[in-house]
């Protein structure tokens, strides 16, 4: 195949380097924000590391709540493997986020090198800024699943470019439709779009296997959500990921509200100016002559139904799949054979994705990170070196992996479940609290939180206790503080 020119190494090389070495940049400047220690940006990394240490702590008995937990991401979690010493624990999404990041950079380079790219100038300039364009690192920064989602994204949009020059289905192609639905749920939409192409081309056997590897999986997995007496789908729309019960009003609704979501939601620009994009390139001559129309088609119609149904925002990481995937599916086809100028189009397209994304990067990550240093990791350290006792809270994720004793989870049961055996409640949410509690101390940040829910926690009996043993206890906390970072006493608290 003509397009396949140039070393096959160059691209990808420049794809990891650059990406690399931006997510390098945000990791060091949360060190420095923080005064010599990581911390992520959001409580999510804290919420699977709590779920893993519950599920490998139970094997197969694991509870009910960390199956709840995993319900968006099974593959996750059992990633992230308890380790002996806890601070290497916490850093192991961080490890795993670079891991994908790496993997997500080289296929992106890849898909480059398959269209042809590793023989003009501005090849090299869209392998190495067009991570950076669609925020690569800084998804990566995140500590979620959601990096390790795209490269398997990108890895079934690799796989089906060689598919449709030599009629293979290869390593790539089939690794990514199984892994993308279990790294997060909506990835079964690109993966079953995927495989169309296989079965257009009347290899029906090899796309049937390919579909059972995409739905076999997660259909079991719903399957032991809801015979543990769960609700699979409140339990993914909880994660994001909107799934109906009456489709037709549900699509109805959806629909009417995508002018709202693409005005509100930078992400949603992003991902529609592609869509234009695509659609445009859909109609050159010479992309309906190059055979390629089935990758913009598989990427298009994936793009279009997380822009109708899916989320956006939390550091940009819930679309960056869909977007990222569309973006290296025009690139692709936008160098066909014939074609004179078209790169231009998911050229400008990349531009206004680095103008969304780049700005949140570098004016909010870095303190993003000094406020999850100023609240979460302190009340971690409250609960792992004051608190052995079980607790009530609605940071049940970051309190779950401090603690060795039972969580009341608030959040999940909207308050209503009481604190059962727990005499001590952290709330963000004091709307929580339940009547009767009584409020000793909150702990306040110098500034408002960037990507938590609060920028102040408060801390509440649950009953008739010793305040006074509490309070010793806050305070004996308090001194270990950094700057920045207030406790604030009840004044109704006897001291």
């Amino acid at each position: 195949m003509t397009r396949y020119t140039g070393p096959s190494y160059m691209l990808p090389v420049l794809a990891v380097l650059f990406g690399g070495l931006a997510w390098l940049a945000l990791v060091d400047a949360s060190i420095v924000a923080t005064g010599g220690t990581f911390d992520y940006a959001l409580d999510a990394p804290y919420d699977a590391l709590a779920i893993a240490k519950g599920l490998w702590a139970a094997g197969l008995g694991a509870t009910v709540g960390d199956l709840a937990g995993a319900a968006a991401s099974p593959l996750y979690p059992l990633l992230l493997h308890p380790v002996t010493d806890a601070e290497l624990h916490r850093l192991l999404p961080l490890v795993w986020n670079g891991v994908g990041l790496v993997i997500a950079a080289v296929l992106w380079g890849r898909i480059l090198w398959q269209a042809g790219y590793a023989t003009r100038l501005y090849g090299l300039v869209l392998a190495a800024l067009g991570p950076l364009a669609l925020h690569f690192s800084g998804v990566a920064y995140s500590g979620t699943a959601h990096i390790l989602h795209l490269a398997a994204s990108l890895a079934i949009l690799s796989g089906l470019l060689s598919f449709l020059d030599s009629g293979r289905v290869g390593r790539l192609l089939i690794a990514g439709v199984l892994l993308a639905p279990l790294l997060r749920v909506e990835g079964l939409a690109l993966a079953l779009l995927a495989v169309l192409p296989v079965l257009a081309r009347l290899n029906i056997g090899k796309g049937l296997i390919l579909w059972l590897l995409a739905i076999g999986p997660i259909a079991g997995f719903l399957i032991l959500l809801e015979q543990s007496g769960l609700d699979p789908l409140a339990l993914l729309a909880a994660d994001g990921l909107a799934l109906p019960r009456d489709p037709g009003g549900w699509l109805v609704g959806q629909g009417a509200s995508l002018p709202d979501r693409i005005l509100s939601e930078p992400g949603a620009q992003v991902l529609a100016a592609f869509l234009v994009v695509a659609l445009v390139l859909l109609m050159a001559g010479p992309v309906r002559r190059s055979g390629l129309v089935p990758l913009v088609a598989v990427a298009g119609l994936a793009g279009a139904a997380h822009l109708l149904f899916g989320s956006f925002g939390g550091l940009a990481r819930f679309e960056l799949y869909a977007t990222s995937t569309l973006a290296a599916a025009t690139l692709a086809v936008a160098v066909a054979p014939g074609a004179r100028g078209l790169v231009l189009l998911p050229g400008l397209a990349l531009i206004f994705a680095a103008t969304v994304y780049a700005p949140g990067a570098v004016l909010h990550y870095r303190d993003a990170g000094r406020d999850m240093h100023l609240q979460t990791a302190q009340i971690m350290r409250l609960t792992r070196d004051h608190l052995a006792e079980p607790v009530a809270t609605d940071l049940a994720g970051p309190v779950g992996w401090a603690s060795d004793h039972p969580v009341v989870d608030l959040a999940r049961n909207n308050g209503t479940g009481g604190a059962g055996a727990a005499r001590f409640a952290m709330l963000r949410d004091p709307a929580l609290a339940a009547d009767g509690w009584q409020l000793l101390a909150t702990l306040a940040s110098d500034e408002p939180a960037r990507f938590l829910p609060s920028d102040i926690v408060g801390f509440f009996l649950t009953g008739d206790h010793d305040a006074r043993f509490y309070t010793a206890l806050l305070r004996d906390w308090q001194s270990g503080l950094p700057a920045g970072a207030t406790v604030t006493f009840a004044s109704e608290v006897s001291q």
